[in-house]
């Protein structure tokens, strides 16, 4: 049996969408809507939900419930509200950000005499608070 060679095929049409930078940003959002999706599932799977219970509890169809699940739906926030309530985690992180200064720092000292390290927290007073950095986070 023979080996056919592979024919090189050409067609600008295939170029100009291979070039295409927009087609990064749709791989993106198939991307996170694929791994949404896959979050959904593990959960489902952790807490022995099927789809059938799944859809029972949202009051949907099974297959609307598959679709979903596919990884090619595009959720609406509602929709994503609804399921996270369901299996119980967050889907969208809808907190809000708060700014956090630090309570404390630490001195620090070396003696190069007695070869020791001393390490002592001093706590900080309101005027020292505000001169320091604020870093954020979120909180629920």
């Amino acid at each position: 049996m023979t080996k056919k060679k592979n024919k090189t095929y050409n067609s600008p049409l295939i170029d100009s969408i291979l070039e295409d930078d927009s087609n990064s940003t749709e791989y993106d959002l198939v991307k996170n809507r694929m791994l949404l999706a896959s979050r959904i599932k593990k959960q489902m799977s952790k807490l022995g939900l099927t789809n059938l219970d799944l859809a029972k509890e949202l009051g949907r169809s099974p297959s609307l419930i598959s679709k979903w699940l596919s990884g090619t739906h595009n959720f609406t926030a509602n929709t994503l509200f609804e399921i996270q309530r369901v299996i119980k985690i967050d889907l969208i992180n809808n907190c809000e950000e708060k700014l956090v200064k630090p309570r404390y720092e630490l001195n620090i000292s070396f003696s190069k005499e007695d070869e020791t390290i001393s390490v002592s927290p001093n706590y900080m007073t309101q005027n020292n608070l505000n001169k320091l950095p604020v870093k954020s986070r979120y909180e629920c």
